[in-house]
C-alpha cells in the first residue's frame, strides 16, 4: 500500500513569505483584503446583516491598524481608490520589521476623530 500523500494548498499567497517582516506585511494586506469584502457587504446589506457587517469592517480595519502601523481614512474603500492595490499591490509600501501589532495612541486619535462625523 502507498502512503498518502498531502494535497497542495488550494491558494496561493500574493508574495514570499521569507521573515517575520513579510509575515507582518501579509498579515497587513490580509486584514486590508478582508475590510474590502465586508465593505461590499455593507454596501449590500441592510438591517441587522449591515451592522453586523459594517462592525466586522471595523474590526477588520483595526487589526490591519495594527499590523501595518498605517490606517486611511474610509477602509474599504481608499485601498481601490487608485494607489494601486487593486492591481495586486499593497496599499502601504513596506513595513518595518520593528513594528508590533499594536495601535499608537496617535494612530488610535486620528481612527476616533475620523469616525466623528
Amino acid at each position: 500500500s502507498c502512503a498518502p500523500v498531502a494535497a497542495s494548498a488550494a491558494y496561493a499567497l500574493p508574495f514570499a513569505v521569507t521573515d517575520p517582516a513579510t509575515a507582518v506585511r501579509l498579515a497587513a494586506e490580509l486584514e486590508e483584503r478582508v475590510a474590502d469584502v465586508y465593505s461590499d457587504l455593507v454596501r449590500a446589506s441592510s438591517g441587522e446583516r449591515r451592522g453586523a457587517a459594517a462592525g466586522a469592517l471595523r474590526e477588520a480595519a483595526v487589526r490591519a491598524v495594527r499590523w501595518s502601523g498605517e490606517s486611511v481614512a474610509f477602509p474599504g474603500l481608499a485601498e481601490r481608490a487608485g494607489s494601486g492595490a487593486a492591481a495586486g499591490g499593497s496599499a502601504s509600501p513596506s513595513v518595518s520589521p520593528s513594528v508590533s501589532p499594536s495601535v499608537s495612541p496617535s494612530v488610535s486619535a486620528s481612527a476616533s476623530a475620523s469616525a466623528t462625523p
